[in-house]
């Protein structure tokens, strides 16, 4: 009896890998629309504040940033949610607000849980003396004493850690400008006294050497 051969038509080497490329580039896609729509385990409720403190309180927060990663656990949920006071008054503390209130809950519906935050952030912190200097060869110069003078955080603004960077870094421009490129802090202090909301800035510069 004769057997009867088929031949078998194989794919050129080239297109089997093209093949196979795709194949796996399909599957990642996959995967990864699958992380994308993973479901959310969470659902963070932040009241009492807006705006920017609002937008750095969930930055701030682990469950917030953690809620649809598909291996937090109901025990991880528990863990975070009782870390949250502690990173919401962290988040507010940039802003001069030192004696935050929360209010917190956790609760389960639907099969979510949903955790809430209702904030007070009570009464923020004023500046209440302000002591900038220059120091070094350069303490004389007019410019430099202009940029003290132009120093913008004055007695009685409120505590706010982004203007009180920018005014350092102004000081440092000003030395900087006229040759002083090694000008840097020798003292930079805000000291917070959360029990009065009174803050004391204490910031000296030393300008070093002048190189033209």
């Amino acid at each position: 009896m004769k057997r009867s051969c088929r031949a078998v038509a194989m794919l050129p080497l080239s297109v089997s890998v093209r093949f196979s490329v795709f194949l796996q580039c399909m599957l990642m896609a996959g995967w990864l629309s699958a992380k994308v729509l993973a479901p959310t385990h969470v659902v963070v409720h932040v009241d009492g504040i807006t705006g920017a403190m609002r937008n750095n309180v969930l930055a701030y927060l682990s469950l917030e940033q953690r809620k649809s990663e598909e291996e937090l656990s109901d025990r991880w949920i528990k863990i975070l949610h009782r870390d949250a006071e502690g990173e919401i008054r962290a988040a507010l503390a940039p802003f001069g607000y030192y004696n935050v209130s929360v209010e917190g809950s956790l609760e389960q519906k639907a099969g979510k849980w949903h955790a809430r935050y209702t904030i007070d952030p009570g009464e923020p912190v004023i500046v209440e003396n302000v002591d900038v200097r220059y120091q070094g060869e350069g303490a004389q110069m007019p410019e430099l004493a202009q940029a003290v003078a132009n120093f913008s955080v004055k007695p009685g603004d409120q505590l706010d850690d982004q203007q009180y960077e920018k005014a350092k870094a102004a000081l440092l421009f000003a030395a900087r400008r006229i040759g002083f490129v090694k000008v840097e802090p020798a003292v930079a202090k805000v000291l917070v006294e959360p029990s009065t909301n009174a803050a004391n800035i204490v910031l000296h510069m030393d300008t070093g050497p002048r190189y033209y």
